[in-house]
């Protein structure tokens, strides 16, 4: 019998810490992603401003998947789970 195969460990949003509008320094954590064996801190790449948070507690995520936008007055940039 053939057993599926998962190139890429998925994780379940566990925690959402920030909202749109939030202010958040560079390296705060944004939202919190638990596999089966871990617990990652999903970090805003540079301070900013939170333009939105595209993902739910209880949702599914893939490494790379975008979770957030921030504004850091400088260029717009993504907050996505780490590879």
């Amino acid at each position: 019998m053939l057993a599926p195969l998962h190139l890429q460990p998925t994780g379940t949003i566990a925690t959402v810490l920030k909202k749109s509008g939030d202010a958040v320094a560079e390296n705060e954590t944004i939202a919190q992603v638990e596999t089966d064996k871990v617990t990652i801190d999903i970090k805003a790449p540079s301070e900013g401003t939170v333009l939105g948070i595209v993902v739910q507690e209880q949702d599914t995520v893939v490494p790379g998947q975008l979770v957030a936008t921030i504004d850091d007055a400088a260029a717009k940039v993504g907050c996505d789970v780490m590879q």
